[in-house]
């Protein structure tokens, strides 16, 4: 296998140790049914509480308010269709009225797992709406305080942007909602921004929280929806998505998996312990990543100027996390440039890993007001501790090369 220099850790994570032993230890040593009643199944069955409580002291909540799933898509269609099923069944029973559609909004920049499901409830008579937003990657206020209604049903705001890094001010934005429409269930998809950014907690305006394994160093296929206050939890204003044998409180029917959320855990107590280290260290690797691409004259000094080819366009705003930077090569397909990197060494992503694979601008980018001509040639650098000075300088010089292959 080629030494390749992975810098796509926004799209996933290599496994802990910690979190492995864990995987290993109750897939094949304490495997049993965590809902057996002998001593093996109940071995299982505190190894998935203990998670539990370690996930729910990271929001301030009940050990009781955190429902395992199958990972972050999951934990998104399970916010969305969880309050849109509670509004069908009460209007099929007449409980609210039929000519007032409930109304879903999300922002313009939301990974698919909540876009499309946001975009889908139009098939069960709902409304919905996409707010607009700026170059910035923060919304468009005006547009957002015309869009809130009184019957309002669901809001939701990622805290950090998969693709430019942009972190948005979900607690500001959740609370102006709750003052138009207080019924409304509000909801933050946090698996991009979960210990890069302080989350929201309980006693907040947010209602849902959503995280998954995969991205802190845990395994993939595992992922918790977070109920951040008591009254979210009430099947008349939130439905289960999977129903079976009464998992998860019975708002997540299912065998639960107690190696994958035992790994979990142990991953979120060794991101949570390592994340202020992570963000001093990446950055300085951004740092290092921006300097010295304007010492190669690589960077396009002036953003507001016309389009230059040979240059390259830093996207993500100032205020991005460090560990997601979007740069576009203007000229250059978003696939050639990745190809160009991989083939000296350095992995980088054309967008959101979910997304990959598809031709043409980047939604999210469109969405932020980029040019088609940036959107389409747009890559996602990630940068992690497991990287160091000479892997970055090792990109720019990668992406040098690509530039030279271009003009050449």
């Amino acid at each position: 296998m080629p030494n390749y220099r992975f810098f796509d850790t926004a799209s996933t994570t290599k496994c802990c140790e910690s979190a492995l032993k864990a995987l290993l230890r109750f897939s094949s040593e304490e495997f049993a049914h965590p809902s057996s009643a002998h001593q093996m199944g109940r071995t299982a069955a505190q190894a998935i509480e203990t998670a539990r409580a370690v996930i729910a002291r990271a929001f301030g909540v009940p050990a009781d308010h955190v429902i395992f799933t199958g990972g972050g898509t999951e934990s998104d269609n399970l916010a969305v269709y969880g309050v849109a099923g509670s509004h069908a069944a009460r209007r099929l029973a007449r409980a609210i009225p039929l000519e007032i559609p409930a109304r879903f909004l999300c922002s313009d920049i939301e990974h698919p797992a909540v876009w499309s499901a946001v975009d889908s409830v139009t098939s069960f008579g709902f409304e919905r709406r996409f707010i607009n937003m700026l170059p910035d990657g923060q919304p468009d206020l005006t547009v957002y305080r015309e869009q809130l209604a009184p019957h309002t049903a669901f809001v939701s705001f990622m805290s950090v942007n998969n693709v430019t890094g942009a972190v948005l001010p979900v607690e500001e934005l959740c609370a102006m909602a709750k003052q138009s429409a207080p019924g409304c269930v509000t909801h933050s998809d946090c698996v991009q921004g979960f210990a890069k950014v302080p989350m929201p907690r309980a006693g907040g305006p947010v209602d849902l929280v959503s995280i998954s394994a995969h991205k802190i160093g845990g395994p993939k296929g595992i992922g918790a929806l977070i109920a951040l206050n008591p009254g979210v939890l009430d099947r008349s204003r939130f439905r289960p998505l999977m129903w079976g044998g009464g998992q998860e409180e019975g708002w997540r029917g299912g065998t639960q998996n107690a190696g994958m959320i035992a790994a979990f855990g142990t991953a979120v107590e060794e991101t949570l312990a390592n994340a202020e280290k992570s963000r001093r260290e990446t950055a300085q690797l951004r740092e290092r990543l921006r300097s010295r691409l304007v010492q190669k004259n690589l960077l396009d000094p002036d953003p507001s100027a016309a389009l230059t080819r040979g240059t390259i366009r830093w996207l993500s705003p100032s205020s991005a996390v460090p560990q997601v930077v979007s740069l576009s090569l203007p000229g250059i397909p978003s696939s050639i440039t990745a190809s160009r990197l991989e083939e000296r060494g350095c992995l980088v992503a054309t967008g959101s890993a979910c997304s990959s694979g598809r031709s043409g601008p980047d939604r999210v980018l469109q969405a932020l007001g980029f040019a088609d001509e940036l959107a389409s040639s747009g890559i996602r650098v990630s940068l992690c501790c497991a990287l160091g000075q000479k892997d970055v300088d090792h990109l720019v010089d990668a992406l040098e090369a690509s530039l030279r292959t271009s003009s050449s």
